[in-house]
């Protein structure tokens, strides 16, 4: 648009308001790329830059970033936001910015929700989430024995249990799965009746020494212990 050497003392008067009145024009659209393009420009001059969407500065010789970043408060929310690098708490623009919420370290004063998020990292709640720290979780019957199991114990913290550690109640000395043992009060002379061929009252985790008086071999077993020392 103007060039801004001009007017100059050599100007012809009738050339003078002209070359005042492109200035004018270039400084009122703030020299905005793609409407003016003026010649000549003193460094330091300021443009906006349509294409980038950014602010730029002439070095003399071409156009550079004005800042690297800017402080910019904005109201509103973020409830519209498709997206956002970083974290809500320095972003300076929600513009169409990429990436998610799992590194946000605040979500300030936002209104909306995260339904559409791709991660929540630091989420308190994730009621309708698919993986928890990158672990899936399926509603969906399984055979068979899992080597780990989740599981806690004061209702916050969770960790992973080995099944075979476990110990449910008398399970441990219940012998074999198809056999029963009723026990006397286990005193010296107490009787003990088992109902499986498959060993002396030790099996079953009872102590001291037993005699065998009487047994049924035959289905169902019935085997006759007393306990003499």
């Amino acid at each position: 648009m103007a060039n801004w050497n001009l007017p100059v003392i050599g100007t012809l008067y009738t050339a003078i308001l002209q070359a005042l009145s492109d200035r004018l024009v270039d400084v009122a659209r703030m020299f905005r790329s793609g409407m003016v393009e003026p010649t000549n420009l003193p460094e330091g001059v300021i443009r906006w830059n349509s294409t980038a969407s950014k602010w730029e500065q002439w070095s003399g010789s071409e156009w550079t970033d004005l800042a690297a970043s800017y402080g910019i408060n904005i109201s509103g929310n973020a409830a519209t936001a498709s997206s956002c690098t970083g974290n809500a708490a320095t972003a300076t623009v929600a513009g169409a910015c990429t990436g998610n919420a799992a590194s946000a370290t605040t979500a300030g004063a936002c209104t909306g929700n995260a339904a559409t998020a791709t991660t929540a990292a630091n989420a308190t709640t994730a009621a309708n989430a698919q993986k928890l720290n990158n672990r899936v979780f399926n509603w969906s019957g399984q055979s068979g024995q899992p080597a780990w199991v989740w599981g806690g114990s004061d209702g916050t913290n969770m960790y992973v249990y080995n099944p075979s550690n476990f110990s449910v109640n008398y399970a441990a000395t219940a012998g074999y799965a198809n056999s029963t043992a009723v026990p006397g009060n286990g005193a010296v002379g107490a009787p003990l009746i088992i109902t499986s061929p498959h060993g002396d009252p030790s099996t079953f985790g009872f102590g001291g020494v037993w005699s065998q008086r009487t047994a049924t071999y035959s289905t169902p077993y019935a085997i006759l212990w007393v306990r003499i020392s």
